[in-house]
């Protein structure tokens, strides 16, 4: 359920959209060697085996604060990453290039994108399992394929995360009035890896005892610009709050 009155799903903004690059990889799973059968019926001595202790789960500590407090587009202010800073989307203010914030909640979400930094923005379709498009007008598949018919031949889904957060602190003066503020992190494919990648390593440091779950709430955000094919865009960096 919503904090608040939402606004529609395909509202546009005044900031451009720009889409980014997303890498996936592939496992597959070892195969264990065969047991080799005895030739004869010799006897052989029996070996002894040692008990060897299982290895210990590693526990997600954010995974318990996954929908705890699901929003929809635009329910919180929304944070987004634009030239090397964390920026507001409603009015464009800059919170600088790092903040502090203590997670509530995060969530799975999904953007049907045209992949055209020229596209009108009211052509995006977001979702909230990647099969409906969050204002139930038509399915992903649906609309995916008219972009795909309609000058968008490069058009995909694109999955994100939104964290929501209590803002900490911020690094730019003239934004230290956001400080205490619920806003809703909206992360992109590359950042959602970035994301994803915090969980797994606090969640062995917690293992090694370098960190309590409460301590790997508080998180230090940084913008960084990096590059992908010859094209600028921002990298989120996340670490333990100090």
């Amino acid at each position: 359920m919503s904090l608040l009155k939402t606004e529609t799903a395909n509202k546009s903004t005044d900031m451009p959209i720009t889409f980014e690059d997303e890498d996936t990889m592939d496992t597959v799973a070892a195969q264990p060697a065969a047991t080799a059968q005895p030739a004869t019926t010799t006897a052989v001595a029996e070996r002894k085996t040692t008990a060897v202790s299982p290895i210990q789960t590693l526990v997600n500590p954010l995974e318990q604060y996954k929908d705890v407090l699901r929003v929809d587009y635009n329910t919180l202010e929304q944070c987004i990453v634009n030239q090397g800073n964390f920026v507001l989307r409603e009015d464009n203010k800059v919170l600088g290039d790092v903040v502090t914030f203590e997670v509530q909640s995060w969530q799975d979400a999904w953007v049907v994108s045209p992949e055209d930094d020229d596209a009108p923005n009211d052509v995006v379709r977001y979702s909230n399992d990647g099969v409906m498009c969050s204002d139930n007008s038509v399915t992903v598949a649906e609309h995916l394929n008219w972009l795909r018919t309609n000058g968008y031949p490069k058009a995909r889904l694109k999955q994100r995360v939104v964290v929501v957060a209590a803002l900490l602190e911020v690094s730019k003066a003239t934004a230290k009035d956001k400080e205490g503020c619920l806003v809703q992190f909206d992360l992109s494919p590359a950042n959602r890896t970035q994301w994803l990648r915090y969980a797994a390593n606090t969640a062995f440091q917690i293992k090694m005892g370098k960190f309590t779950q409460e301590q790997v709430m508080r998180v230090t955000a940084t913008a960084e610009i990096a590059n992908s094919n010859g094209n600028n865009y921002t990298l989120s960096k996340f670490a333990v709050a100090k």
